[in-house]
């Protein structure tokens, strides 16, 4: 199973990952470098890696430092 879901939603293009609220939202060129890494079965692209790791990384880091009430 994948971590991430790539997909058209309506005039954008989303980034999703499961179980989470949070979204990258990308234009149509980086959508389609996307599809075209995917295809061709090369890794993903190196502004998709930065991108997730902002989104998500500091999210969950922030997460786990709230403290208990």
């Amino acid at each position: 199973m994948h971590d991430l879901i790539a997909a058209p939603f309506g005039d954008r293009h989303l980034i999703l990952r499961r179980g989470s609220s949070r979204a990258i939202r990308v234009g149509s060129a980086r959508f389609a470098d996307l599809a075209d890494a995917v295809s061709a079965r090369l890794p993903v692209p190196a502004w998709l890696t930065d991108a997730a790791r902002r989104a998500w990384e500091r999210h969950r880091r922030a997460a786990a430092q709230v403290p208990d009430a």
